[in-house]
């Protein structure tokens, strides 16, 4: 591996960190809502909103 394929591995972590959560903290939504369920969710179409 050279060393700019090690930078680039670390690249996309680097982008994702400010949206990383501690354990413990809670998801919300845009408007600041928690999100008490986050293993399941609706998908569109059938069983799921349209």
């Amino acid at each position: 591996m050279t060393e700019q394929n090690g930078m680039n591995e670390h690249r996309k972590d680097e982008q994702l960190e400010a949206f990383r959560r501690e354990p413990g903290e809670h998801l919300t939504t845009n408007q600041g809502v928690r999100i008490d369920d986050t293993n399941n969710s609706l998908k569109a179409g059938e069983g799921g909103r349209r």
